[in-house]
């Protein structure tokens, strides 16, 4: 047994088996993740391509929604107006006047505030108070007027009075709103 195991340790020396097969897995190896790094490549391709044409979309969808709400651009209060979506109301237009007077909220990036609820623009208190107006106005569908309060510019609290109405179109309720005076 030792004269064989000896022969068989000669024979792997001589011809470095181990050293061959060892490349020979490690080429095969190798040939295995080249082939799978193309293919994640690909998918990660068609990803991204996707991913641009969603956003695409989506500035699309909220330039027609401002092209939409167009008799609303020259208005000179500050209007907006919310999608109800389940227990949510979501932001889907503001004029050019909300803008100059409410942007800094938001950064002034008009598209940055449509698609958002108040929960994420507001401290949480004053997002309560609008979202508790929005859905009396969508339950009822009076007109209501109603005291608000927002954080200026500078941080102050400051009072405004504010115009609530809803509008059922194509079974979405929309609910629209303007500043009929500011208390400064």
């Amino acid at each position: 047994m030792y004269k064989t195991f000896k022969k068989l340790r000669y024979f792997v020396i001589k011809y470095k088996i181990v050293t061959y097969f060892s490349l020979i897995a490690l080429t095969f190896s190798n040939f295995k993740l080249r082939q799978d790094n193309k293919d994640l490549f690909t998918l990660v391709t068609s990803l991204k391509i996707e991913v641009q044409h969603l956003i695409q979309e989506n500035y699309n969808v909220k330039d027609n929604l401002i092209i939409y709400n167009r008799n609303f651009e020259s208005f000179p209060l500050p209007t907006w107006q919310k999608l109800k979506r389940g227990d949510k109301y979501i932001s889907q237009y503001v004029n050019p006047c909300f803008m100059d007077d409410f942007g800094h909220l938001f950064d002034y990036d008009r598209f940055g505030y449509i698609g958002k609820t108040d929960e994420e623009i507001y401290p949480p208190k004053i997002a309560e108070r609008i979202k508790k107006s929005d859905v009396r106005v969508a339950k009822t569908g009076k007109q209501e007027i109603r005291r608000e309060s927002y954080f200026n510019h500078k941080g102050e609290l400051k009072r405004l009075r504010v115009l609530k109405w809803r509008q059922i179109q194509y079974k979405d309720t929309l609910i629209y709103g303007m500043i009929l005076k500011t208390k400064f």
